[in-house]
């Protein structure tokens, strides 16, 4: 602080609200404390379409930001749309690492033993040490 006022570099403290991935300094009345933090980026999950369903395959694929936190990643697919409202209806498939970047990566996990000419719907959910997030519902059909 320099006159009662306060130092601000990244990011407006009016109400501390900082958007995800700014970063900001304090200085206190003290010159010799200040503190600084990164604020890590929200962590998000981005369901994409299918590869093409072949021969009872198909692989699924999403978009995943860590946030900068150790995350796990999976897909759950189902053929009724309504299995979707709970995780109890759908199939899930094993979990994988996604490591802990800051920056949207995309990841895919092939599945099998599908029904022909079946409509699946499926969604991507990103787990780590503070929430789980599902991702959208998309949908794909086989042949």
């Amino acid at each position: 602080m320099k006159n009662g006022k306060m130092k601000v570099y990244g990011a407006s403290m009016a109400g501390v609200a900082l958007l995800s991935g700014a970063f900001f300094a304090v200085q206190s009345a003290k010159a010799s404390q200040s503190y600084s933090s990164a604020i890590l980026p929200a962590t998000s999950v981005t369901t994409q379409s299918a590869t093409p369903a072949i021969e009872g395959r198909a692989t699924l694929r999403a978009m995943i930001n860590a946030g900068g936190r150790r995350t796990n990643y999976w897909f759950e697919y189902g053929t009724d749309p309504s299995d979707a409202t709970t995780s109890a209806g759908f199939i899930a498939t094993e979990k994988a690492a996604a490591g802990k970047g800051s920056v949207p990566m995309a990841f895919a996990t092939d599945i099998s033993k599908l029904s022909p000419k079946t409509a699946y719907y499926f969604r991507a959910v990103i787990e780590n040490a503070s929430s789980t997030i599902r991702g959208d519902i998309a949908a794909f059909s086989t042949k």
